[in-house]
C-alpha cells in the first residue's frame, strides 16, 4: 500500500491487492465532492457500472443515505443498511447492485471533510453473512496499512509546503498554495494577512476570488492555464487603495487531496515601494526586464 503515498499512485494495482485480501470480486476507489461523484477508479468493475452509478445512482447510495455521519477509517456495509428492509423493492438493490453483480458491497471511509469523501469499496456477487469479516487481522492490517500511508502522504505534503513558505517568507514573498478550484489547501503567515485585508484577491467560502467579474475571470483564466497545461501565469490585480499586487502561479508536483486535482503555488507580489508602483505592471504587461521599465517610467 505504499504506493499510496506516490504522487500519481497507480489505482488499478492498489485496488487489485486490496482486492485480493478482502477476498472480493472486484473493488473501486469513489471520490465525492458536494456528494457528486468526480472520480472513480476501478478494478474488476462491469464497464457498466461506473457510468450508471455517475448518472444516476449515486443520489440512491444507499451507504451514503445509511450512514449519515462517517470519519476516516469506518466501514460501511450494504448488509446492515439494508437490514429489516425488503431489498426487491430497493431501486439501488435491484437495479444497481443486482445487475452488476455487487450484491454485497463494502465500503471503507479514506477521508472525510466539508464536502469532500473518498473511500474504497469491494463488491462481491454473492452475499456474505460473516459480520465480523472486517475485523479479521488481514482486513486490520490493510486499513491500518491504507491509513498509515495516507498520513505519511500528507505530512509529507504539509512538510514541504511548511518549507517552500519559509523560505519565501525569509525573502519577503508572500505565498499560498491552491488547487485547481482556486480552493486554499495552505497560506503563509504574510499570505494570509494580504487574503484576509480586502485590498486586493481574498477569500469567499475558502476560495481565492475577487469582487470585480472581470478580474475575477481573469484569475480563473490563469489558474486554469497553470492546472492544465502547467503554464505559469501571472495577473496584475488592483490593490486598494491604489497600486497593483502581482498574483504568480504556478504548478507543483505535488497533488493536495487523493483525487486528480492540481496544487497550485501562488505568489503575491505586493509593490515595494511607493515609487515603483507602477513597475511590476510595466514588465508584466510589456514583457519586459525591471530596468527597461524604469527606462520607459522615465
Amino acid at each position: 500500500m505504499r504506493h499510496i503515498e506516490d504522487d500519481d499512485p497507480p489505482w488499478a494495482e492498489i485496488l487489485m491487492r486490496a482486492s485480493r485480501v478482502m477476498q472480493s470480486d472486484g473493488a473501486a476507489l469513489l471520490i465525492f465532492k458536494d456528494q457528486i461523484p468526480v472520480e472513480v477508479q476501478q478494478f474488476c468493475v462491469d464497464p457498466g457500472a461506473p457510468p450508471s452509478y455517475v448518472e444516476h445512482f449515486a443520489g440512491k447510495d444507499i451507504l451514503l443515505e445509511k450512514y449519515g455521519t462517517r470519519h476516516s477509517g469506518m466501514w460501511l456495509d450494504t448488509e446492515a443498511a439494508l437490514s429489516g428492509t425488503d431489498r426487491t423493492r430497493n431501486e439501488y438493490y435491484v437495479d444497481f447492485m443486482s445487475k452488476y453483480k455487487m450484491r454485497h458491497i463494502r465500503t471503507l471511509i479514506l477521508e472525510e471533510r466539508r464536502n469532500f469523501t473518498a473511500s474504497l469499496s469491494f463488491h462481491n456477487a454473492s452475499i456474505s453473512d460473516n459480520s465480523r469479516f472486517v475485523n479479521s487481522a488481514p482486513v486490520v492490517t490493510l486499513a491500518a496499512a491504507i491509513q498509515d500511508a495516507l498520513l505519511r502522504k500528507k505530512e509529507a505534503l504539509n512538510q514541504w509546503v511548511r518549507t517552500a513558505e519559509a523560505a519565501f517568507d525569509t525573502l519577503g514573498e508572500p505565498i499560498c498554495f491552491v488547487d485547481d478550484h482556486r480552493e486554499l489547501v495552505s497560506a503563509s503567515q504574510s499570505a494570509m494577512s494580504i487574503l484576509t485585508s480586502g485590498a486586493t484577491v481574498r477569500l469567499r467560502n475558502g476560495r481565492l476570488w475577487h469582487p470585480t467579474e472581470k478580474i475575477d475571470s481573469m484569475l480563473k483564466v490563469a489558474f486554469d492555464q497553470a492546472a492544465r497545461n502547467g503554464k505559469p501565469s501571472t495577473v496584475a490585480v488592483p490593490l486598494m487603495p491604489q497600486g497593483f499586487c502581482m498574483i504568480d502561479v504556478a504548478l507543483s508536483r505535488h497533488r493536495p487531496h487523493l483525487e486528480n486535482t492540481a496544487l497550485l503555488m501562488v505568489r503575491l507580489r505586493m509593490p515595494r515601494e511607493r515609487t515603483h508602483r507602477a513597475l511590476d505592471v510595466l514588465c508584466h504587461v510589456n514583457g519586459i526586464t525591471p530596468s527597461e521599465a524604469l527606462v520607459l517610467r522615465s
